[in-house]
This record gives structure tokens, sequence and C-alpha cells, in this order.
């Protein structure tokens, strides 16, 4: 995102990538604005890698290791467009919502993607780009907020 004031803005959303980043990643963040990892990197570099395609904000997961977990936090937020943005490898590391209409929840954990409504706010699990569950397909979110719109967010499945 450039300095420029923005009206859409389009960000790529992935978690439990445990040291392993899909090509399929580069396609399906293809033109975002921002990237946001909901924690289990395995690295740094993956976040570097991210950072080719767009600045990325990142949170440490349970199985990050202290390379990760000196660079990051549990939780994070940040403001876009409006709404409140909440970062978290676990729910229970988010704060209570003050406005469920413009409050975003982005969390990982348990490798299976779910976007859903909830009395906090949106709530969006991209699921895990490498290590689904089961047999449950290896997944990512894409969510659009623009001005004065509520967000929309979808379920991306990565190429086998």
């Amino acid at each position: 995102m450039t300095g420029e004031a923005r009206d859409r803005i389009k960000i790529g959303i992935l978690s439990d990538t445990h040291g392993t980043l899909p090509a399929e990643i580069f396609t399906a963040f293809d033109g975002v604005d921002r990237i946001i990892h909901a924690g289990d990197i395995g690295s740094m570099t993956i976040i570097a890698e991210l950072t080719a395609l767009a600045p990325v904000t990142a949170v440490y997961g349970n199985c990050d290791d202290w390379s990760v977990r000196s660079h990051l936090k549990p939780a994070t937020s940040f403001s876009c467009l409006g709404f409140d943005i909440q970062i978290s490898h676990f729910p229970r590391d988010l704060r209570e919502s003050v406005d469920p209409d413009h409050t975003l929840i982005v969390w990982g954990h348990t490798h299976r993607a779910e976007i859903r409504r909830s009395k906090a706010g949106l709530v969006i699990n991209p699921g895990s780009a490498c290590k689904p569950r089961g047999d449950e397909p290896a997944t990512v979110a894409l969510l659009t907020l623009a001005a004065d719109k509520p967000p929309r967010a979808k379920i991306v499945e990565l190429a086998a």
C-alpha cells in the first residue's frame, strides 16, 4: 500500500504454514495490498518471502520457536478503512469487541477454514496453507474492505 488514501483494500490471510510456503500463495495473493499471517509461521523466511508481495502483519503461534517469537507478538491489531482488525493464533488472545459491525477477528491454529459472524464481529480462520486436517484442502482467505460497506471475505483453496 502506498501513502495515498484508498477506499478499497484487499488483504490476503494465511496461517499455519509451519515453514512451508506453497507457490500457489503467490497466485492467490496476486494484487493484495496487505497480508496477515495468523501464526505457526515456522521461520521468518516465510515473512520475508510474503513481504515481496505486500506488507505483512503477523503473530506467532504455539509451534513457532524463539527465532520467530523474538520478532512477533502473540496478538496484534490495526485499523483499516474504519475496521478494527484483531489477529491472534488463538481466539482466547483477542479482546472483547466494542463494535461488532466494524471488527474483524483473524485467527488460526485449527487448520480448518472458517468465516462466520459472531457477537464480537466477523471471524476469519484461513485454515492451513500447507497442512490441512483430514481430507480438507490447503486454504487461505481473501478479505476485501471498502469504505462504508460491509467486509467481504472468502476462502480460497490452493491447488493440490
